[in-house]
C-alpha cells in the first residue's frame, strides 16, 4: 500500500518486514527477516519480518505493528548509511 509521507507528501509504501531484509544485511552481513525483534514500547515480540516498513527511495522506517511507534530507521544517501534504534528493546539473532 503506498501511502504520502505527512512531512513531505512524498509517496511511501508500507510493507511487510521483509523488505528491511536485503537492505539490513547491508549493514548486519546476515538476514535478519527471522530475527526476533521487541518494541521499547509495547514489549510486543515477533519475527523482524513481521513488522510494518514505510520504504521510499532514500530508506526505511520500521514500525510495530502492535502500537506503530518507530523500531528502526535506516537512511541510504551515496556513501553515508544511517541506522538508528529509538524503539527497539531488543534484537535477537539465532545461528540456526
Amino acid at each position: 500500500m503506498t501511502q504520502p509521507e505527512p512531512e513531505t507528501g512524498r509517496r511511501v509504501d508500507r510493507l511487510d518486514g521483509n523488505a528491511a531484509g536485503g537492505p539490513l544485511s547491508e549493514i548486519f552481513g546476515v538476514d535478519l527477516t527471522d530475527a526476533i525483534i521487541e518494541c521499547r514500547h509495547c514489549a510486543r515480540s515477533c519475527p523482524l519480518a513481521e513488522v510494518v516498513v514505510e520504504l521510499d527511495p532514500d530508506g526505511l522506517v520500521m514500525r510495530c505493528r502492535g502500537c506503530e511507534h518507530q523500531l528502526l530507521s535506516y537512511v541510504w544517501a551515496g556513501a553515508v548509511r544511517r541506522v538508528r534504534f529509538p524503539g527497539l528493546a531488543g534484537l535477537e539473532i539465532s545461528e540456526d
